[in-house]
C-alpha cells in the first residue's frame, strides 16, 4: 500500500509575502493598540486574508480595518 497525503495545513500568517497584489506585508507603523498593523493594508480583504484565524468573520476584520485607518 502506498502512502498518500490527504490533508495539508498551511498557516499563511507566518508567510513573509503578501497573498494579493493590493496589500502590504504585515510590518511597519502598527502600535500596541493595533497589533495587526491594519493601516499597512490597502483593503480589509487583505487584512482578513492574512489574519483569518484572528477574526470571527470578514465583517469583523473589515470593522477592525476601518477603525484603524
Amino acid at each position: 500500500m502506498q502512502n498518500v497525503v490527504t490533508d495539508v495545513t498551511f498557516d499563511r500568517r507566518r508567510n513573509t509575502a503578501p497573498q494579493s497584489g493590493t496589500g502590504k506585508t504585515p510590518q511597519g507603523s502598527g502600535t500596541a493598540s493595533d497589533p495587526f498593523h491594519a493601516s499597512d493594508y490597502a483593503h480589509p480583504e487583505d487584512l482578513y486574508e492574512w489574519f483569518y484565524d484572528d477574526f470571527w468573520d470578514y465583517e469583523d476584520a473589515e470593522e477592525y480595518w476601518e477603525a484603524h485607518q
